[in-house]
């Protein structure tokens, strides 16, 4: 049986949220079941193909794959799966932290995944498919620390705004290293 990649949107900050929920790493299949992750893909996750990673990995995959078939992206929705597994602790604090508020993408998170591409910032984002002026605008207005960071922003706003254009756009780069890092941590393969 052949592998098969759908795409996945970066729709949220998978770092920040892992960052976040770091208590709840060891119950990250119940969790999932709670997040309405579909028992199929917390199972692939936990197959033998993902059986030598460690359960931190785990999670993050399972919180990619939520974001990738969620349509309630929100600090609600995580609260309340939270409560479900019996962790009304960080459920209460994520609540009193965030309210009702879609969980988002911060650029800052990307950029610093992506801190080995600063030097190739431009190749980086004509890869992406940002126009070679729109590049330019973003050299001659920003300092050398925000180019990444704006390259981002903008295709984030513009862009096929998933991994598997993020990670092809590395891999064109000649960063294989990182590519492979990425899928391995962003991709769920069924």
């Amino acid at each position: 049986m052949a592998d098969t990649m759908t795409k996945t949107e970066i729709s949220i900050s998978v770092i920040k949220l892992k960052t976040k929920l770091n208590d709840i790493v060891p119950d990250w299949m119940m969790f999932g079941i709670q997040l309405g992750v579909p028992m199929t893909k917390l199972r692939s996750i936990e197959s033998s193909r993902y059986h030598s990673r460690s359960t931190d990995d785990k999670f993050t995959l399972m919180l990619t794959k939520w974001l990738e078939i969620s349509t309630d992206q929100t600090w609600s929705n995580i609260s309340t799966a939270l409560e479900a597994i019996g962790n009304r602790r960080l459920a209460c604090s994520i609540k009193d932290k965030y309210g009702e508020g879609n969980v988002t993408v911060d650029a800052t998170d990307l950029q610093t995944i992506l801190k080995e591409v600063i030097p190739n910032w431009i190749h980086f984002g004509l890869m992406l498919g940002i126009p070679k002026i729109e590049l330019d605008i973003i050299d001659d207005r920003n300092p050398y620390s925000q180019y990444l960071f704006e390259t981002l922003e903008y295709w984030k706003d513009n862009g096929d705004f998933t991994w598997e254009t993020l990670i092809d756009a590395v891999r064109r780069i000649g960063n294989e290293k990182l590519a492979m890092a990425l899928e391995k941590d962003y991709i769920v393969q069924t």
